[in-house]
């Protein structure tokens, strides 16, 4: 009898620590969510967006990234994704254009700086 005692008295325990280990698990989902968001550099060009889409194209192959497919040009813009960058083209108001970069998974100052190398090489391929 005691041997089905003691299981059963330590039973509260063990659902506080899977309590515990489940909200640690949440605390960091939730980090990785919140990092994951906010590593987006974004540059606004007062360029046309056809030229700004070829001028990103450009300058991801110069900074060695592989493009993946054969991203498309849409009248909104286009998203090309290319080894562990990720960038968007926006058309905003006028020829004004928005490129977004987001350069690997995680938040942190070496994914940063690879955006910004990234957003300053489509910007001198735009004349900026």
């Amino acid at each position: 009898m005691k041997r089905f005692l003691i299981p059963l008295l330590l039973l509260p325990l063990a659902s506080g620590c899977i309590a515990i280990a489940a909200a640690g698990a949440g605390a960091a989902a939730t980090y990785g969510f919140v990092s994951y968001k906010n590593n987006v550099s974004s540059t606004e060009f007062d360029r046309p967006l056809a030229l700004t889409f070829k001028a990103t194209l450009h300058g991801l192959s110069a900074q060695d990234y592989e493009i993946q497919g054969e991203p498309e040009l849409g009248p909104k813009g286009a998203e090309i994704v290319a080894g562990s960058a990720t960038v968007w083209v926006e058309r905003m108001v006028g020829d004004t254009t928005r490129v977004r970069v987001r350069v690997g998974t995680f938040d942190s100052d070496d994914n940063r700086r690879l955006g910004r190398l990234l957003l300053e090489e489509i910007g001198r391929r735009l004349g900026k």
